[in-house]
């Protein structure tokens, strides 16, 4: 379980596809630089920045949000909520939520705790894809610009992303992005019976 140390937070953002029981979750970690004591107003910024700029890579059946956030204040942990959601921008033929585009994190700490992924599901349609997985290569550059264009809007809104370290340590700030070529599957989300 990641570490949340004080002057950080932990956002987790819920994605519903229409027809779907199950809710998929984006959770990301972020550095509270704006030094926001209200949880809710820090999380009402990562939502409207994950809206303006990952949103329109989303299947329109997806609602995303809203955002919950767990806010590591001198005093404690508090927990916020933001007050919207939207749904996607893209009409699209989503494959199955445990094929998922993968963004790929990067920052400026050396080895495996320097790196972080993110699980993008319904975020590509099935006719961007190849039948071995390969993703278009316009996807994956509108999907990459996306992702760091999300960086910078979170950036300056004084809510820097970061990667939580399962073990002691500071957190490190993701400088960049890469959408994976290739689809992934997540098979923490295939359900046993």
């Amino acid at each position: 379980m990641a570490i949340i140390p004080v002057g950080f937070g932990l956002a987790s953002i819920p994605l519903n596809l229409a027809g779907y029981s199950r809710t998929a979750f984006v959770t990301f970690g972020v550095r509270n630089d704006a030094v926001l004591a209200d949880p809710n107003t820090a999380a009402d910024r990562i939502e409207s920045d994950f809206e303006d700029q990952m949103g329109p890579r989303f299947d329109s059946d997806v609602t995303i949000g809203p955002c919950h956030l767990l806010l590591n204040v001198s005093a404690g942990p508090l927990p916020g909520d933001a007050t919207s959601t939207e749904s996607g921008g893209s009409s699209a033929n989503s494959p199955t939520p445990n094929v998922a585009l993968l963004i790929r994190k990067s920052t400026l700490t050396p080895g495996r705790t320097g790196r972080g992924r993110m699980y993008l599901p319904w975020a590509v349609d099935e006719s961007g894809l190849d039948q071995a997985g390969g993703v278009e290569g316009a996807v994956v550059t509108a999907t990459t610009d996306a992702f760091n264009n999300l960086l910078e809007a979170l950036d300056g809104d004084g809510l820097p992303m970061v990667l939580l370290h399962t073990g002691a340590g500071v957190p490190s700030e993701v400088i960049s992005g890469v959408c994976e070529g290739t689809v992934a599957t997540q098979k923490r989300r295939l359900v046993r019976t």
